[in-house]
C-alpha cells in the first residue's frame, strides 16, 4: 500500500519494514490485523515494532479521527523514550467504514532533548507505557 500512495517519507517506510526480521515482520501483520478490528470502538491504535536501530511505530486509526500533528510528536518521542532509540519511523494508516486504507502518512521523530519543555510528561508517559506493557520486548 505504501508505494500505492507515495506520502512523503513512504520509501523509507517501506525500506525500514523490509529491513525488520522475520519475527518482527509477522508481529507487525499480527499487530495491524488485530488492531484494525479495534477501529470500530477505538478511533485510534497504536503500537512498535523493530529492534534498536530500527524502530516503527504504527498508528491506526480512522479516517476523519487521524491524531493532529501534534500529538502524532508526542506519542513519537514517548516511543523514542519507552525504548531508548535515537529516532522513531512513524507510519499513520488510515481506514475507512470499509475498512479499506483511505490515507498513509509517513514520519519520523527523534528522542527529545530533557530541556524540551514537556520532557517531563514525555518521560512519565514513556514510563507509564513500560510499566503497563512491560520493557518493549522489540
Amino acid at each position: 500500500a505504501l508505494d500505492e500512495y507515495r506520502s512523503a517519507g513512504w520509501l523509507e517506510m517501506d525500506s525500514q519494514i523490509r529491513n525488520l526480521n522475520n519475527d518482527s515482520r509477522n508481529n507487525f501483520a499480527n499487530c495491524l490485523t488485530k488492531l484494525k478490528a479495534k477501529l470500530r470502538n477505538h478511533p485510534i491504535q497504536r503500537f512498535q515494532v523493530g529492534n534498536e536501530n530500527n524502530i516503527i511505530q504504527v498508528c491506526l486509526c480512522r479516517y476523519g479521527s487521524e491524531p493532529k500533528p501534534i500529538e502524532m510528536r508526542f506519542h513519537g518521542e514517548v516511543g523514542c523514550l519507552a525504548v531508548n532509540a535515537i529516532r522513531i519511523m512513524v507510519l499513520q494508516l488510515s481506514y475507512n467504514e470499509k475498512g479499506k486504507i483511505a490515507n498513509i502518512r509517513c514520519t519520523s521523530f527523534v528522542n527529545p532533548p530533557v530541556n524540551q519543555a514537556n520532557y517531563p510528561a514525555l518521560k512519565r508517559e514513556a514510563e507509564r507505557q513500560c510499566v503497563r506493557h512491560g520493557k518493549y520486548n522489540l
